[in-house]
């Protein structure tokens, strides 16, 4: 049995977390809700994390570190895990990461930290054993002078045969200058995740949103990407520092192929600092050196991250400039990977995640050349290409967004899987995804994923923690 799905456990790790990183984000905010938003628009951020360098009251040369809400854990293999720690103000030097098999009582001190400019810290933990739990915390030296920061724990990857089970959401649209418009939401997805305690999270993209700055154009400046990301860390929460989070691009998150190279990299540069993913060395089956497309595997099954935005290099823009529906594309080399990914891995279980289809096929021709409508779009330009190649490699499953809804269909027995909304409160209708009326669901929420030996289950899960449909795959 997963030790981490014992729900009373979960809730009581949940609340000590929560409490203590809020408490301590808070120290100079004037309480817990203030902390929790601490530093929100990029540029008082910098100037605290610039004013942390300056000497302690006491005429020492270190300064206690301020963290800016939790942790968060990515990367995670079956030997070792990432955490990646944003401090508002204070020293890098002055903070160790130590850890621990859930089962012993002795603590190790994690080495090679490396500080990413001025306000991020990064540990990579290695040495540790497939499918264990462990738990972690931050200290401030000198160690046993201070109380733990973000206690936290995390379970390494499966071994072939472990039953697991993983979280997907999609489209949390997180606004980077007005967080509010879908914290509620986003924090209620939270709330019925965490009944589940599962090994990870994987977000199919639109993590944020740059609606106030015009239809799906470039971050105006990096620091407002920045800022995005860091709201999004705040409103998940503790929820970030005890599962390994995973995540595709969306066209909201400001990485298209049609924007400019220096466009780009304003979003790029910050998804790698504050929402930083694994790398091309990760794991054996390598990926993008932007971390925007990679593969892994857990437990028997292969899971594959796709990137449809950046290097499809034309824009499509609804009804203005709506483009055409079937020259979306992952790029040469992204291709060539994924058929080599897809060739060389003989485990049961394979699934595919994007932030929708490679081609559309919605409810009218711009929301289709828009990427709408899901398995609808399987034989629609290259993903007719990518449909093969999954059938030819026994791929059961392809998790897309976009959609805003709850939806599943089958095209030659793959599942073309929609997991909802979990904070973009606009919902699309038939009339924009070609999903047939009654078939479709509008609640937000997320899916649950349980991976055994045999069998996988898929729920959909509303807000209020009812599984309002289901499938499984044998």
């Amino acid at each position: 049995m997963n030790p981490r799905c014992a729900a009373i456990k979960a809730a009581i790790v949940f609340f000590v977390l929560a409490v203590s990183c809020a408490e301590n984000a808070s120290q100079d905010s004037g309480g817990m809700d203030s902390g929790v938003d601490a530093a929100v628009d990029g540029s008082e951020h910098n100037a605290e994390a610039d004013a942390g360098h300056d000497a302690a009251e006491d005429g020492t040369d270190s300064v206690p570190a301020v963290l800016d809400g939790p942790p968060l854990v990515f990367a995670t293999s079956e030997s070792g895990f990432s955490l990646n720690t944003v401090i508002m103000r204070g020293d890098h030097d002055e903070v160790l990461l130590r850890y621990r098999k859930e089962s012993d009582s002795a603590w190790k001190t994690a080495e090679n930290s490396t500080a990413e400019d001025h306000d991020v810290i990064e540990w990579m933990v290695k040495g540790l054993e497939a499918g264990t739990v462990y738990e972690y915390q931050l200290i401030q030296k000198p160690v046993g002078a201070h109380s733990p920061m973000c206690p936290g724990e995390i379970v390494t990857a499966r071994s072939a045969g472990d039953e697991f089970s993983f979280n997907v959401i999609s489209d949390t649209h997180v606004y980077v200058n007005n967080p509010d418009e879908t914290r509620e939401t986003v924090q209620g997805v939270v709330g019925s995740m965490e009944e589940d305690m599962p090994d990870f999270v994987i977000h199919l993209g639109d993590i944020l949103d740059f609606h106030d700055f015009g239809f799906n154009e470039p971050a105006p400046e990096s620091a407002l990407t920045g800022a995005g990301y860091m709201h999004y860390r705040r409103i998940m929460g503790a929820y970030l520092g005890r599962i390994t989070h995973f995540s595709v691009i969306g066209n909201w998150d400001g990485e298209n192929g049609d924007f400019t190279m220096e466009e780009i990299e304003r979003s790029r540069s910050q998804r790698m600092k504050y929402m930083p993913g694994p790398g091309p060395e990760t794991y054996p089956e390598s990926g993008s050196q932007y971390g925007d497309y990679y593969a892994f595997t857990w437990g028997d099954a292969l899971l594959v991250v796709l990137n449809v935005m950046t290097y499809t290099p034309t824009g499509h823009y609804l009804y203005d400039a709506p483009g055409v529906l079937d020259d979306w594309t992952l790029g040469d080399d992204q291709m060539l990977w994924l058929e080599n990914t897809l060739e060389n891995n003989s485990l049961k279980w394979k699934f595919i995640f994007i932030h929708h289809a490679v081609g559309g096929n919605g409810g009218n021709f711009a929301d289709s050349a828009y990427g709408r409508g899901g398995g609808r779009a399987a034989n629609v330009g290259e993903q007719a290409v990518v449909h093969d190649l999954m059938l030819q490699h026994g791929v059961q499953i392809f998790f897309c967004g976009h959609d805003h809804v709850f939806y599943d269909m089958t095209v030659d027995g793959i599942h073309y899987t929609v997991p909802g909304s979990a904070g973009a409160p606009w919902k699309f209708s038939t009339m924009e995804t070609g999903y047939p009326e009654g078939e479709y669901m509008e609640d937000s929420g997320h899916a649950k994923v349980t991976v055994g030996p045999g069998i996988v289950k898929v729920e959909f899960i509303n807000l209020k923690n009812e599984v309002i449909h289901s499938y499984t795959v044998e």
